[in-house]
């Protein structure tokens, strides 16, 4: 695994995984896919900023792993 600090650049990498987080995991979330699929990167860079962190997809990988 290759762990590495997330700035700006993996806004749209983030995103796609988040909405496809979404659709699979609904329950894990108090958003749904419905209302974040309309979401643009620039309108929602800085929310998504505040969610890239390693220590956030750290447990979501985590998480996602111990579902499989």
């Amino acid at each position: 695994m290759d762990i590495r600090p997330l700035d700006s650049s993996h806004a749209e990498a983030y995103q796609q995984l988040r909405l496809q987080a979404l659709k699979d995991y609904p329950e894990a979330f108090a958003s749904s896919y419905e209302e974040e699929k309309e979401f643009s990167i620039e309108t929602e860079l800085p929310s998504l900023m505040m969610h890239l962190n390693v220590d956030k997809l750290l447990e979501w990988l985590l998480y996602y792993k111990n579902k499989k």
